[in-house]
């Protein structure tokens, strides 16, 4: 009966008390939260990245489509639903991911501000210059995708000024778009 009460005293001694054990889930909840907030910004970048080169590959869809049918191409887009849609044959949609949205847009040619606009890709495969500030709804993070009329160039950027420096020279130039 003595080794039997020996045993449960050893056990008492090896065991962790309730205190340990709440220290322990407490650093261990807070390492899964500082690392899943590490995460944020990489996911927010790959979701920003996947938009911008779903609105490349459209706006490249359009130059070549009104080039080879020889005719005009028009883009929609749809600044509440965060949406770009194409007219004509081609009928091409994109919806931005949930939470990717289209926050301000720029057109070489002033426009009616609206929050719905049409951008027009010519039989020659040229188009106006247009830029789009596309961002995460729940921060302020975001790029700029600014391409180039005539030559179908796209480069993104961080900084709208930038963006309206390129925009207001293009208004001093009628002869370019």
């Amino acid at each position: 009966m003595n080794l039997i009460f020996r045993r449960c005293g050893l056990a008492k001694v090896a065991g962790f008390t309730l205190l340990e054990l709440i220290v322990v889930l407490a650093l261990i909840s807070f390492l899964t939260a500082s690392v899943a907030l590490s995460f944020r910004a990489p996911i927010q970048n790959a979701r920003i990245d996947a938009a911008v080169s779903s609105i490349q590959s459209l706006d490249r869809r359009l130059r070549y489509a009104s080039i080879h049918k020889n005719r005009l191409e028009v883009l929609l887009l749809d600044l509440v639903s965060s949406e770009l849609r194409t007219v004509n044959s081609s009928q091409a949609e994109i919806r931005l991911p949930k939470g990717i949205s289209i926050s301000k847009v720029y057109v070489s040619r002033p426009t009616e501000e609206s929050d719905r606009l049409s951008i027009s890709y010519f039989p020659d495969g040229s188009s106006l210059s247009w830029a789009m500030h596309v961002s995460d709804a729940g921060s302020d993070f975001g790029r700029w995708v600014v391409v180039a009329g005539r030559t179908g160039q796209v480069f993104m950027t961080e900084s709208e000024e930038d963006v309206a420096d390129v925009f207001q020279l293009l208004a001093k130039r009628p002869d370019t778009n």
